[in-house]
């Protein structure tokens, strides 16, 4: 149990490093919105998403969208 909340804070840490924008992009890559929907509704293009979207990479080590799901749920981010 020590261990899981350790975790947690830590990626909650992770989380909140983040600028407001890569929250933004990071919960709706893991809601599975496509880049050029993410741009669309933040009005950036899809290219920029995808900058987003590798200095969250770099940042999380997060690679995959299933790694952003995962992070996501863990941290409550993702709304049923």
């Amino acid at each position: 149990e020590l261990t899981r909340r350790e975790t947690h804070a830590t990626e909650r840490d992770q989380f909140n490093r983040l600028s407001e924008r890569e929250q933004a992009i990071l919960q709706l890559i893991a809601a599975g919105y496509t880049a050029p929907e993410i741009g669309e509704r933040l009005s950036i293009s899809p290219k920029t998403v995808d900058t987003y979207k590798q200095r969250i990479g770099e940042k999380i080590g997060l690679s995959h969208r299933a790694d952003y799901v995962r992070f996501a749920m863990k941290l409550g981010l993702l709304s049923a």
